[in-house]
């Protein structure tokens, strides 16, 4: 489950909860021309297929660049990730029907008409 997000310039950094139930995780996901970038650390992070992170990230990480398209081609880096203080925090990105479900059900001050 992905708790907070942060940009750091172009690249979208996601705290996600550690498999094992303890702890946290940071990934951060950036694009060069149409190719994901995907930083982290963990057990399965030198496999894309078998690691939970990577799914979620990449599958976040398009929703939040909807716009782009990218290619199936994910690198994977394998390093630790560590919080910075110059991190912008933003919303956690979510899928387009979320956002319009919220807004319906909020009845809030955006408008659909």
């Amino acid at each position: 489950m992905i708790s907070a997000a942060f940009l750091n310039g172009d690249a979208l950094i996601l705290v996600l909860s550690h498999l094992s139930g303890n702890g946290r995780q940071l990934v951060q996901i950036d694009s060069i021309k149409s190719e994901i970038i995907v930083t982290h650390r963990c057990g399965k992070s030198h496999i894309a297929h078998e690691c939970s992170c990577v799914k979620q990230a990449v599958s976040c990480f398009r929703e939040w660049r909807w716009w782009v398209k990218h290619n199936e081609i994910i690198i994977l880096v394998n390093e630790d990730i560590t919080l910075q203080v110059d991190w912008e925090q933003i919303p956690v990105p979510n899928s387009l029907l979320d956002i319009i479900t919220t807004i319906a059900l909020d009845g809030g001050i955006y408008s659909w008409h």
